[in-house]
């Protein structure tokens, strides 16, 4: 089946009416990402591949943002912004995710650009996001949207390190 380009693509904020939506686009979205990784609801419960509906509720009632990007029917991805609690101007991009069967059209690109978009709206200086570091061709997606590494950390409670990334807004 065929589906449109990004020309017939809309972003539109959520609700919490959303929220089965955006939990259910998640949890698809990261399930090949937890396989490859072997990451479980044992080993990693708060990676996204396992994320509940109760959670995605609870952190939009502090105020992160949702958008979901749609072709007029079919929902096909989600993207998350929080701004930093302890550093303004700063936003942190979260759960960019994009069905499967919709990746390499150009879906995740206008997620970004659009959370970029809006912190900038929301007074944004930077925007930074965290992946696993052995994501190398994720780490590159970032890159040449214009991300650069700002670190490597290995949490305790964590399987894999993170790598930290930014944009200069």
């Amino acid at each position: 089946m065929e589906h449109p380009g990004p020309d017939n693509f809309k972003i539109r904020g959520a609700t919490t009416g959303d929220v089965p939506l955006i939990t259910s686009i998640i949890r698809t979205s990261f399930a090949d990402v937890a396989e490859r990784f072997g990451l479980t609801e044992k080993n990693t419960p708060t990676h996204p591949a396992y994320m509940a509906e109760e959670r995605i509720g609870e952190v939009m009632g502090k105020g992160v943002v949702f958008f979901i990007l749609e072709d007029g029917k079919t929902a096909m991805g989600t993207v998350a912004l929080e701004g930093s609690r302890k550093s303004p101007g700063v936003f942190y991009v979260e759960r960019l995710s994009v069905l499967p069967e919709f990746r390499r059209k150009g879906a995740g690109g206008l997620l970004l650009k659009h959370a970029v978009k809006e912190a900038v709206a929301l007074g944004a200086g930077r925007v930074e996001i965290g992946i696993i570091a052995e994501q190398a061709e994720l780490r590159r997606w970032y890159e040449r949207h214009g991300f650069r590494v700002k670190g490597r950390r290995r949490f305790d409670h964590l399987p894999f390190t993170v790598t930290f990334m930014y944009l200069e807004i």
